[in-house]
C-alpha cells in the first residue's frame, strides 16, 4: 500500500480510536488486537539492527507488513459475525530513526480523518478500529505510547478532523513500531469486488516487505504482479478450504524525491481483486469462489469487460435516459436560437460539432448551475469513469442523430495508469470520443475545463483501442440490440512545447514610499494544460456559468439575480444561494494570493488588484489571460546608498535538483512538453545605474530542452527575457544529465542579484 493510502487508513483508525477510547469494552478488544500483533512472533520484525548499506539514510523501514484475513480464525467473541463475511486487516511498520530529521518527522504523527462512512468499505455493518505505537530503545527497552493521552484534536469540521499523536522523547537510533488494524463484517453478498494495491517501495528504503492475504472458500481472488514485482506464493489454509497468498521482498528502494516518474509504470506493484462468489469476465473464464488466479498480461479481457458495459448501458440510455432526452431537445432549441445571431458558430461540420460538444459539457457540469451541497468557489469539476461512459453515450447520440457525425469510442490507459498490457480492471482505463470530421477530433468527457479537441496530457502519444457501436435490427427493421466492434489501435496526438505555453509580462518599480518594496504589474497568458491549471486554481463557478450561458445566447447570466427572482415562495433558498455565491466571491482574492505564492515561492505583501481578462472556455487555441498588481517584500536590500535587487526571483521559483536526485535509474516521465517565457521591464530609478547584468545572461540548450536568458538596458528600463522549455514527454534515463543541465541553469538564475548603484 502506498503512503497516501496508508495515511487515509490511519486517519480512519485514529479517530475511531478516540471515539471508542473511553469504552471499557473497546479497551478489552484493543488488548486482544495488541496481543495478536505484538504478541505473535514474526521473523521479519525480529531484527533491530540497521543494515550497513542504509547507514546514511534518514529513515529506514526495517519491516512493513500488510495482512488481510477473511472470516478470520482470529475471532472476537463479541463480533458474532455468523454467516456474514468478516475481514480483519492490519498494516504494521517498524521504522529506524537515523537522524534529527527523522526525529522531527515521527515525534508527532498527524492524521486526517475522513468520515467513517466514506473511509469504511461499503456494506459494512460493523467496523472497529485499533492502533498501537511503541518505541524500542537501542538498549532493547520498550516504551508503549498511550494513544488516549497523546492524541489531540487540532481541527474539526463537518467533513474532517486532523489529529496529532505525540511520540515523546525520541532519540537517534530509536525504532518506532506501530500498527493499524480494522475489523469489519458485511451483510450477506459481501461488499462487491474490492481491489488492493501494494506498491513495493516507500518514502524510505524497506528492508523486509510482506503481504499475506487469507481468503476463505466463499471468495474468489485474482492478482497481478508487474514492473518486476515478485510473484505471490499460494497455499491452502490449515483447514484446506481456503487460500493464503503471500508475497515477500527485501531491500526495496525508496521513491521519495524521485521527480518526474510514473509509479504505475516504473515501480514494482502487486494488485489483488477479490469478491464474494465469482469474478466474471465477458470473454474469458470466470474465477470461481475458492480459487485464486493470476492475471495474464493481456488487455483483451478488460477491454471486453468495458465493451460489455457499453452494450448493457447503450439501449437503456437511448430509450429511457431523461438526461439524453433533455440534451437532444435542448441542443435543438439552442441551435435555432443562436444560428441567426452567430451563424459563424455553426457554419461548418467542425464548428457545429464544437457547438454540440460545449452544449454537452454545459449540460453535464453546469446546466443546473449550483446546488447548496457544492463548493461555490471551485469551478473545476470531474466525472468518474462510469459517468464518463454515460455522458459519452449521450453525446454520441447527439453527434450521430442530430448532426449525422459518426464517432468512435476510445479506451486509453494514460501515463498515470498502467500500460495497456498490464490492464487489471476497468478503472485502469479512461474514455474518449473520436469524431469522423474532416480531420479526426478527440474529445475528453471527464472534466469541465477541456475544450473541443483537447485530451489529458497523460494520454498524449499513447496507443489506444477504439470501437464503433452498430445497431442489431429485427425482422421489421427495429433496433433490438447493439454490438461493439473492434476497429483496431490508434496512437493519440502528441503535442509540442508550443501547445502548452505560459507567457508572463512583468513591469516592476521600486515602491515610491518604501524603496525596499517592489510594485509589480503582472500579465499572464497560457495555453493547453498550463491554461487549465490557471482556470482550475482561479476561476469561480459563477464566472464559468456566466460564460457558458453567454456563449449559448441565454438572456440571464446573472446567478444572484436569478436566485433573487425566485419569488417569495423560495425566498429562503434564494437567500442561501446568494449568500454562498457572495461568500465564495469574497474569498476569490485568496485564490490569487495563493497563486502568487506558488509561482514565486513568496507571499505578496499586498495584492492591490486582480482579474481574469479572458477565460478561454470555448476555443482550444485561445489564451487564458489574467492580470494583477501586487507589492512584494524581501527582494530588495539597502546597501549604503545602493540597493541589491534579487532580480532572479522575477521569473518565479525554479526547480532544484538535489544531490540525492542526481543519480537516477528510471526513465523520466514528464507531465507534458511545455514552455515558459518571461518578459520583464524593471524601471531604473533616476540617479541610479545597474551593475551585474552579465550574471543574468545564460544559455543551456540540448535535445531535451533549454534555458536561455538575456538582460539589457534600454533608456531607464532593465529588460530581462527568459525562455525555459521541455521538448519531450518522456526522456530516457541516459539523458538525465542533459535535462538537469538546463534545470540547474534556471535554478542558478533564480538566485542571481543585480546592484542599483547611486551615480
Amino acid at each position: 500500500m502506498n503512503k497516501k493510502s496508508l495515511l487515509v487508513l490511519i486517519a480512519f483508525i485514529a479517530i475511531n480510536t478516540l471515539l471508542h477510547a473511553q469504552s471499557k469494552d473497546y479497551k478489552q478488544k484493543a488488548e486482544e488486537v495488541e496481543l495478536k500483533v505484538w504478541g505473535t512472533k514474526d521473523p521479519i520484525f525480529e531484527s533491530n539492527v540497521l543494515p550497513e548499506q542504509y547507514k546514511n539514510e534518514s529513515v529506514i523501514i526495517l519491516a512493513q507488513k500488510h495482512v488481510l484475513e477473511s472470516d478470520s480464525k482470529f475471532k472476537f467473541r463479541f463480533f458474532n459475525s455468523g454467516g456474514k463475511l468478516s475481514f480483519y486487516s492490519t498494516i504494521r511498520e517498524k521504522v529506524y530513526l537515523n537522524d534529527k530529521a527523522a526525529l522531527e518527522e515521527y515525534s508527532q504523527m498527524t492524521f486526517k480523518k475522513i468520515e467513517s462512512k466514506t473511509a469504511a468499505v461499503r456494506g459494512a455493518n460493523k467496523a472497529y478500529s485499533f492502533m498501537g505505537i511503541r518505541v524500542i530503545k537501542p538498549d532493547g527497552t520498550v516504551q508503549k505510547i498511550s494513544i488516549d493521552e497523546n492524541a489531540v484534536v487540532l481541527k474539526e469540521s463537518k467533513q474532517a478532523k486532523e489529529n496529532k499523536i505525540a511520540v515523546p522523547n525520541l532519540a537517534i537510533g530509536d525504532i518506532v513500531d506501530y500498527y493499524v488494524s480494522t475489523f469489519n463484517t458485511y451483510d450477506n453478498g459481501g461488499q462487491g469486488t474490492q481491489t488492493l494495491t501494494y506498491v513495493l517501495a516507500d518514502d524510505a528504503p524497506i528492508v523486509n516487505f510482506n503481504v499475506t492475504l487469507q481468503f476463505d472458500k466463499r471468495l474468489a481472488a485474482e492478482y497481478q504482479c508487474i514492473n518486476g514485482s515478485p510473484d505471490f506464493k499460494i497455499r491452502r489454509d490449515a483447514d484446506g478450504d481456503g487460500n493464503i497468498i503471500e508475497l515477500n521482498a527485501k531491500n526495496l528502494a525508496k521513491i521519495k524525491n524521485i521527480v518526474w516518474s510514473s509509479v504505475p509504470r516504473q515501480i514494482p506493484i502487486a494488485r489483488v481483486r477479490y469478491a464474494s462468489g465469482e469474478i466474471s469476465h465477458k470473454e474469458s473464464e470466470p474465477t470461481k469462489k475458492g480459487e485464486v488466479t493470476k492475471s495474464a498480461n493481456n488487455p483483451e479481457p478488460i477491454e471486453a469487460d468495458i465493451k460489455n458495459a457499453m452494450v448493457k448501458s447503450f439501449l437503456p440510455i437511448y430509450t429511457q435516459d431523461y438526461k439524453l432526452m433533455a440534451m437532444r431537445s435542448g441542443f435543438d432549441v439552442v441551435k435555432k436560437q443562436v444560428e441567426p445571431k452567430r451563424p459563424k458558430a455553426i457554419n461548418s461540420v467542425d464548428s457545429l460539432a464544437a457547438f454540440a460538444y460545449y452544449y454537452g459539457r454545459m449540460s453535464a457540469f453546469y446546466y443546473n448551475a449550483l446546488t447548496l451541497n457544492e463548493d461555490f468557489s471551485d469551478g473545476d469539476r470531474g466525472y468518474s469513469l462510469y459517468d464518463q461512459l454515460m455522458q459519452a453515450l449521450r453525446m454520441r447520440s447527439v453527434f450521430e442523430n442530430a448532426l449525422k457525425i459518426e464517432c468512435d469510442f476510445i479506451n486509453v490507459a494514460g501515463r498515470n495508469s498502467v500500460t495497456r498490457k498490464n490492464l487489471f480492471e476497468i478503472s485502469d482505463l479512461s474514455i474518449l470520443l473520436r469524431l469522423h470530421t474532416p480531420k479526426p477530433v478527440y474529445l475528453y468527457i471527464g472534466n469541465s475545463l477541456y475544450n473541443y479537441g483537447e485530451i489529458p496530457t497523460s494520454f498524449e502519444g499513447e496507443q489506444a483501442a477504439f470501437y464503433s457501436i452498430k445497431p442489431k435490427k429485427g425482422l421489421f427493421g427495429n433496433v433490438k440490440d447493439y454490438a461493439v466492434e473492434d476497429e483496431g489501435l490508434v496512437t493519440l496526438p502528441l503535442l509540442k512545447k508550443e501547445n502548452h505555453i505560459q507567457k508572463t509580462l512583468l513591469t516592476i518599480n521600486l515602491n515610491a514610499t518604501d524603496n525596499q518594496l517592489l510594485d509589480i504589474k503582472r500579465n499572464v497568458t497560457a495555453q493547453g494544460q498550463l491554461r487549465r491549471l490557471f482556470q482550475a486554481s482561479l476561476l469561480m463557478p459563477e464566472d464559468i456559468i456566466k460564460a457558458e450561458r453567454s456563449y449559448f445566447g441565454y438572456n440571464n447570466t446573472d446567478l444572484i439575480k436569478e436566485y433573487s427572482d425566485l419569488g417569495k415562495a423560495q425566498r429562503k433558498t434564494a437567500d442561501e444561494y446568494s449568500a454562498m455565491i457572495k461568500k465564495a466571491r469574497d474569498a476569490e482574492k485568496e485564490k490569487y494570493e495563493d497563486e502568487i505564492k506558488n509561482e514565486f515561492d513568496s507571499k505578496a505583501k499586498e495584492l492591490k488588484s486582480y482579474k481574469p481578462i479572458q477565460l478561454a472556455l470555448h476555443n482550444a487555441n485561445e489564451d487564458f489571460e489574467m492580470e494583477e498588481e501586487f507589492t512584494m517584500d524581501g527582494w530588495v536590500k539597502k546597501a549604503g546608498n545602493n540597493y541589491i535587487i534579487e532580480a532572479g526571483k522575477f521569473v518565479g521559483s525554479q526547480m532544484e535538483i538535489k544531490s540525492e536526485q542526481r543519480e537516477r535509474k528510471l526513465d523520466v516521465y514528464m507531465p507534458y512538453a511545455r514552455s515558459f517565457k518571461y518578459y520583464i521591464e524593471f524601471i531604473i530609478p533616476d540617479g541610479y545605474t545597474v551593475e551585474g547584468l552579465d550574471k543574468l545572461t545564460k544559455k543551456v540548450e540540448n535535445e531535451t530542452g533549454g534555458f536561455v536568458s538575456n538582460a539589457r538596458v534600454e533608456g531607464n528600463k532593465l529588460i530581462i527575457t527568459t525562455y525555459k522549455y521541455y521538448n519531450n514527454i518522456v526522456e530516457k534515463v541516459q539523458n538525465w544529465e542533459k535535462l538537469t543541465a538546463f534545470v540547474d541553469a534556471a535554478f542558478e538564475f533564480n538566485k542571481e542579484k543585480i546592484l542599483l548603484k547611486k551615480k
